[in-house]
């Protein structure tokens, strides 16, 4: 399962769990710091398959302190957080779709 499935599956997780979609948006860069790699091989590889738009998105951002691969982290993180603004939007349809086929 790719990590934007996953990810999917935590907000659904978070919602089954009482979490509104609000409180979910609200602790997006909390739950994404989860998701970020720790070591260096691993950021390297995340970093190589990230769209390279977010390529120096991070020093932008937030400056360029700290080494290259602290750069690459936050380049990571970006990337991250809009995919899971991405997954949490989908689950927000998804549970519209689904009040809505309640409704009829």
């Amino acid at each position: 399962m790719d990590k934007y499935n996953r990810m999917l599956e935590e907000v659904r997780d978070l919602l089954k769990g009482g979490d509104s979609i609000e409180d979910i948006r609200d602790r997006a860069t909390e739950y994404v710091d989860s998701w970020l790699p720790v070591y260096h091989s691993d950021i390297l590889n995340e970093w190589r398959d990230m769209p390279t738009e977010y390529n120096d998105r991070g020093s932008e951002e937030f400056g360029t302190t700290g080494g290259i691969f602290s750069q690459m982290t936050n380049d990571l993180f970006l990337y991250y957080l809009d995919e899971y603004y991405q997954a949490i939007d989908e689950v927000e349809e998804e549970e519209k779709e689904k009040e809505e086929s309640e409704e009829e």
